[in-house]
């Protein structure tokens, strides 16, 4: 199967034709499911690198992707011309089923008008204007089979598009962490100074600014972030540095729920 006979008539040399193509058009929908699948692995394991901060490993499987990737679409354009083909030879073969009926009719139309144009000369402008309709129709009638050439110089694997990818499976697994940590309890945001010594707040390297940040806010709830934000220090740090303060005696604080 493959070899197209050229004893055969045309209609019989398209019949074929078609089940050859289609037969081709379901081995590149089977490989387009396996590139499929393949790009579906690649993804899990190039959020998995990500999720393990190995970058090396992470950029080896996007670039993968985007290979596999060009080649889809290589395959899907492949595929979508061969449908184009199959359908015109379709058509083809409607219309010859069309032309063999017109082929006979028109020589009915010549004879008839001859017979008519002796007993009916009034008659006769009209058979010859059909009969001209109908080899006109013959002559017209033209299947074009000319299928633009498929533009693939537009596809390209380069760094575009590997970093593309790795930002889209990026943002699923920032996406799926954040589905999956446990939101921080809301009273741990919140830290309220009841009191502050007059002696001189000293921890790490920033004691006079921390003191000056704390001073006046007796009794007024400090978010932990924007306390953070006043002193460029991490909310982590800021904890830390407020639980410390509260050991020494240095600041009073009580824990305030949204």
């Amino acid at each position: 199967m493959g070899v197209l006979d050229g004893s055969k008539p045309p209609t019989a040399l398209s019949d074929q034709s078609i089940s050859i193509l289609r037969l081709h058009c379901t081995k590149l929908d089977q490989i387009l499911v396996r590139l499929r699948n393949r790009d579906k692995a690649l993804f899990e394991m190039c959020a998995s690198a990500l999720k393990r901060f190995d970058m090396s490993r992470a950029k080896i499987y996007a670039n993968e992707m985007v290979r596999i990737r060009a080649l889809s679409k290589i395959i899907g354009q492949t595929q979508l011309a061969i449908e184009c083909i199959i359908i015109r030879l379709e058509n083809f073969l409607d219309l010859q089923g069309v032309i063999s009926e017109l082929k006979p009719l028109s020589k009915m139309i010549s004879e008839v008008s001859r017979e008519v144009s002796r007993t009916m000369p009034e008659l006769s402008m009209e058979m010859e204007q059909l009969s001209r309709l109908v080899s006109e129709t013959l002559t017209q009638t033209t299947v074009d089979f000319s299928q633009p050439t498929l533009d693939l110089s537009s596809i390209t694997s380069g760094t575009a598009e590997s970093e593309e990818i790795l930002k889209e499976v990026s943002t699923i697994v920032e996406r799926t962490l954040r589905e999956n940590l446990p939101e921080p309890p809301s009273s741990s945001a919140i830290a309220i100074p009841v009191s502050i010594t007059q002696s001189k707040v000293e921890v790490g390297d920033t004691p006079e600014h921390i003191n000056n940040v704390m001073r006046g806010r007796e009794g007024q709830p400090i978010r932990v972030a924007s306390y953070a934000r006043e002193l460029n220090l991490l909310p982590e740090e800021v904890s830390r540095i407020l639980t410390d303060l509260d050991a020494k005696g240095k600041v009073r604080l009580e824990e305030c729920v949204n």
